[in-house]
């Protein structure tokens, strides 16, 4: 179990070892155990949306708001002063709330639930343009540049979102207890409000089921204390990140890793346990193997009602999502392409935050 309440940040299926400790390799036992078995798994697409945002009513009053809502003083807003208020330092930001605020309400239930998605355009993104001869509608959200035709999107829609997350609210607004797969057809259609679907049907991917049980053998097999790998990870997560940052193999030889892990960080504690942190770098090299091998399966089950690109100067470079998150009830992972979209989404200028 991840005990995930509040969807802040999504851990990569290869680290989640290093980042929950031996509940971590638990879960991942479980995970490749259902994938293997094609139960109890959810896989939803993940899309390059921006921002992430929540929203829902309070006391009869619809508000929208960010992730600050998971603040220790959260921030709802319920009008346009609220917003130029809660959020001073950003004009974008708050032109997105603006049309969030005035058009998703005509989306949402007042039936108890809060619900996040992250924002895909509004009004003003979207565009018309001609790439490889066809005609699409764009936005560019973040990092990927999106393409759907006119029979599924109008530039007259005001918004448009992927919703991915409940909350139950009954509770302190604190206390707000996560549902990562939820009933999404209460959800209410609108001219207005552009709504992707992103579910996949984990009964039409074929998975490598070798590489699945391989992998499963490798976390069963493994001696290395977890927890304490957890207690130490702050620094092996930083340095993975960097690699990634400068273009660098996260599978380079272990040796190699591991001597560039001790030249990255003063830490004496990798130093000090070397045989362990190479057995670490061998299983999460593993684990990436595994994750391309379910990523590439779960890429081809995608239908191509939506094109996407990397725009590089006037060019438009034919990409993949940004990944899949894979849902079960102990918890929820994603599974990214870091050489292509990350190294890309980290050297990208946020407009806001």
């Amino acid at each position: 179990m991840l005990n995930q309440n509040k969807l802040i940040h999504l851990p990569h299926l290869e680290e989640v070892p290093i980042c929950f400790g031996s509940s971590g390799v638990d879960y991942l036992k479980s995970l490749l155990d259902a994938l293997i078995k094609k139960s109890k798994v959810h896989i939803k697409i993940k899309m390059d949306g921006s921002p992430s945002i929540i929203v829902g009513y309070v006391d009869d009053r619809f508000f929208v708001s960010t992730k600050s809502l998971f603040n220790k003083n959260p921030k709802l807003n319920f009008t346009n002063d609220d917003i130029k208020k809660n959020h001073p330092d950003s004009v974008d930001l708050q032109n997105k709330l603006y049309y969030a605020l005035t058009y998703l309400s005509s989306t949402i239930p007042n039936n108890g639930n809060y619900y996040q998605g992250d924002l895909l355009f509004t009004e003003p993104d979207l565009q018309k343009v001609k790439i490889s001869d066809q005609e699409y509608i764009i936005f560019k959200p973040n990092t990927i540049v999106y393409g759907v035709s006119e029979n599924d999107i109008s530039i007259d829609h005001k918004i448009g979102i992927v919703f991915h997350t409940s909350y139950k609210s009954e509770a302190n607004i604190n206390n707000l207890q996560a549902d990562y797969n939820p009933d999404l057809s209460v959800l209410k259609q609108s001219k207005q409000v552009f709504m992707y679907d992103n579910d996949l049907q984990l009964d039409h991917i074929k998975f490598d089921f070798n590489i699945l049980k391989s992998t499963l053998n490798s976390l069963n097999s493994i001696n290395v204390d977890f927890d304490l790998i957890k207690d130490n990870s702050e620094d092996i997560l930083k340095f993975f990140n960097n690699r990634v940052k400068i273009d660098s193999d996260l599978k380079a030889e272990s040796n190699i890793l591991f001597n560039d892990l001790i030249s990255f960080s003063s830490d004496s504690f990798f130093k000090n346990n070397k045989s362990k942190i190479i057995a670490v770098l061998n299983l999460h090299k593993t684990l990436i193997d595994c994750k391309e091998s379910i990523l590439k399966s779960c890429l081809k089950s995608i239908n191509d009602d939506i094109k996407m690109w990397f725009k590089l100067d006037s060019e438009y470079q034919e990409t993949n999502p940004e990944g899949v998150v894979l849902i079960t009830s102990d918890g929820v992972i994603k599974l990214i392409d870091r050489e292509n979209f990350s190294k890309n989404n980290f050297n990208l200028e946020k407009n806001w935050r």
